[in-house]
């Protein structure tokens, strides 16, 4: 993924298969995250960007 289609996923907002996490307080938060991925149709997690106003921090 270059920086053009990482702006154009963080403009369409979170969805089922992509979440944003502004940061994660542990590595078993991130292993926790990682695995609800993995069990299911799996996905993109974008770290660094705000849930709620989809900001890059």
């Amino acid at each position: 993924m270059n920086c053009e289609e990482l702006s154009i996923r963080i403009k369409k907002r979170e969805d089922s298969r992509t979440q944003f996490k502004e940061r994660f307080s542990s590595i078993d938060a991130l292993s926790a995250e990682i695995a609800a991925f993995a069990n299911s149709e799996g996905g993109d997690i974008i770290i660094g960007v705000s849930n709620e106003m989809g900001e890059i921090q």
